[in-house]
């Protein structure tokens, strides 16, 4: 889920620590509170980091700590380089991804996560955040989950909260109706390419099936993915097949997949 920053002005920052996945620091602030001064070390300003090495010296409670430029990863048995939070950047991500999934879990889906079009609960890689109105949409949202400061980002949640939770299937059929064919969606010179694709989604259909091998839905054509098995044996993307190659060729790469909805590719990718 890509990094998605937020440009403030001069005085209107937010207060607190705020991160940028991976290693650059957009602001950082000491953390007694009602201090405000510009970080220094361990959470704190300068004075206040002074004071307090001062004071746990005298109660030996001092500990030195590794530079970082020679700091590893504080996970158990991961040992790659030192990046944010005590953590490498793997870890680091991940740990942002839990932190922004719990929190938006507590906001949107208290009751699990749900379609709120189908009703039906998927996890959260089939959903999507539906913008009701495409004017007002100003961010990519699917990178929010990697944004480390997302619940101090009060525009971006501004924007999430109007938006629709759906899962990957019915945000797509949101967007494109799934009963058209290709013929009715190409323009022009485009409809006999069109006409060409749906006889050959209808071949496919008739050879492999026109249910989703996972959940066992049934799948209009415009709905159907194919997942490869082996994504060493992928020669090409289908969807650009169907319009370029031959027959025989499509056979051959169908046969090297599963047919899927878009909910279930989600989980197999």
């Amino acid at each position: 889920m890509g990094c998605l920053l937020v440009s403030y002005g001069a005085g209107n920052r937010p207060a607190g620590r705020e991160w940028v996945v991976g290693i650059k620091e957009v602001m950082k602030t000491c953390s007694i509170e009602g201090c405000g001064e510009k970080h220094w070390a361990r959470e704190l300003c300068q004075v206040h980091y002074f004071q307090n090495r001062s004071k746990q010296k005298k109660l030996g409670e001092w500990v030195n700590r590794p530079r970082r430029k020679n700091r590893l990863c504080d996970v158990v048995g991961c040992g790659d380089k030192y990046v944010a939070r005590g953590m490498c950047r793997k870890h680091y991500s991940d740990e942002i991804r839990r932190i922004n999934k719990e929190f938006l879990t507590a906001r949107y889906f208290k009751d699990g996560i749900k379609c709120k079009k189908c009703g039906k609960e998927f996890g959260w890689k089939q959903m999507d955040a539906h913008h009701s109105n495409p004017n007002k949409k100003e961010h990519i949202l699917s990178e929010l989950v990697n944004n480390p400061a997302l619940p101090r980002r009060p525009k971006l949640l501004a924007e999430l909260d109007e938006c629709e939770m759906l899962c990957a299937r019915c945000h797509q059929n949101g967007h494109y109706d799934p009963k058209t064919t290709h013929e009715e969606t190409y323009t022009g010179d485009g409809k006999k390419k069109g006409r060409q694709v749906d006889r050959r989604k209808d071949m496919i259909r008739k050879m492999f099936g026109e249910h989703c091998v996972t959940c066992g839905d049934w799948l209009y054509p415009k709905e159907m993915e194919f997942h490869h098995r082996n994504p060493e044996e992928k020669k090409d993307n289908l969807s650009d097949m169907f319009r370029m190659a031959s027959k025989e060729k499509i056979i051959e790469e169908v046969s090297k997949c599963n047919i899927v909805c878009r909910n279930c590719h989600r989980v197999a990718a």
